[in-house]
């Protein structure tokens, strides 16, 4: 914990009048308590001892919101493709989070000597919706432009743009190498699975052409022949003019 969050949190005195006094703030005015300047709001050290309902008077100076634009009819608007962005894994991103971490870290060391009273919290210098908008627009940043269109409240572009652009762009190389890599290996198994499910499908063709000749064999060798024919009986007549069968073969 930063040390002026333990002092924010331990003091028992008017929490507005403690932080003019520890960020320097000697305007008229700035160290006395919410009670004895008569705050409007009093902060949350001061409010058990506050008398009296909160008031806030009308502001005497009238302003006309402008009206808001009628929206464009579902015809009028053409809807648009949506735009396919290559994304960060889970792995990229903690990678990138953890530099990014490390980058607050060293821009701290570097701008907290120029601190005039020393109690900044490391967050003002590089916070976590910094990070965040990053890492959500981490492909896209390409330039000192869109590093600056991405988190333009960062005060420090000027200082640290440069570097955190160096950070960006080495991490994009590195990521766009894995993405290469996972692409290959991708279209090798591609590639694999083709193959051996082509050659499956050919042995498999030759399982089937060698079953079928086999069951034409076996239709072959269990066919039956049929029982040979009886001779036919012819009567005829001998010379002697008596009768005998005789058997012929057709």
């Amino acid at each position: 914990m930063n040390n002026e969050k333990a002092l924010m949190l331990t003091t028992k005195e008017c929490l507005i009048a403690f932080f003019n006094k520890l960020y320097g703030n000697n305007t008229p005015g700035a160290l006395r308590d919410c009670i004895e300047l008569s705050r409007r709001l009093p902060c949350s050290n001061c409010l058990p001892r506050f008398i009296g309902p909160l008031y806030f008077p009308v502001s005497s100076t009238q302003t006309h919101l402008l009206p808001f634009p009628a929206a464009p009819s579902p015809s009028e608007a053409a809807p648009k493709p949506p735009v396919k962005t290559q994304k960060l894994t889970k792995k990229m991103r903690a990678t990138t989070e953890l530099e990014l971490c490390l980058f607050r870290d060293h821009v701290y060391e570097l701008e907290r000597n120029n601190d005039s009273h020393g109690f900044t919290p490391l967050a003002v210098y590089f916070n976590d919706p910094t990070i965040t908008s990053i890492l959500n627009h981490f492909i896209q940043i390409t330039s000192l432009e869109i590093l600056s269109d991405t988190i333009p409240w960062w005060k420090y572009h000027s200082q640290h743009g440069l570097s955190l652009l160096a950070l960006i762009s080495g991490l994009q190389r590195d990521f766009a190498a894995q993405f290469e890599a996972v692409r290959l290996d991708r279209n090798k198994k591609s590639r694999l699975h083709a193959k051996s499910k082509c050659t499956a499908a050919l042995d498999q063709a030759e399982d089937d052409d060698i079953k079928s000749k086999g069951d034409i064999s076996e239709v072959e060798d269990d066919v039956v022949e049929p029982p040979p024919i009886p001779p036919t009986l012819l009567r005829i007549r001998n010379g002697h003019g008596g009768k005998q069968w005789k058997g012929l073969k057709i």
